[in-house]
């Protein structure tokens, strides 16, 4: 009566692992915050490495600089 039980939860749990699906990601634009002021070394290399990056991924990178006031 065990073993019938334990294979009937088995089954039923089993049941519900090829119904579930996950998003492809990077499912949005990807943005890179640049620590410092753009035209800086850190913004340069960042648009640098973003060409390379959006190829690989297939999404669009976005470089924010960061803003001082």
């Amino acid at each position: 009566m065990k073993s019938l039980l334990f294979v009937l939860a088995l089954a039923a749990s089993l049941s519900g692992i090829g119904s579930a699906s996950a998003q492809i990601y990077p499912s949005r634009a990807i943005t890179i915050v640049a620590p410092f002021p753009a035209g800086g070394p850190s913004d340069v290399l960042a648009r640098i490495l973003s060409e390379p990056l959006r190829a690989v991924l297939g999404q669009p990178v976005k470089i924010t600089p960061l803003r001082t006031t």
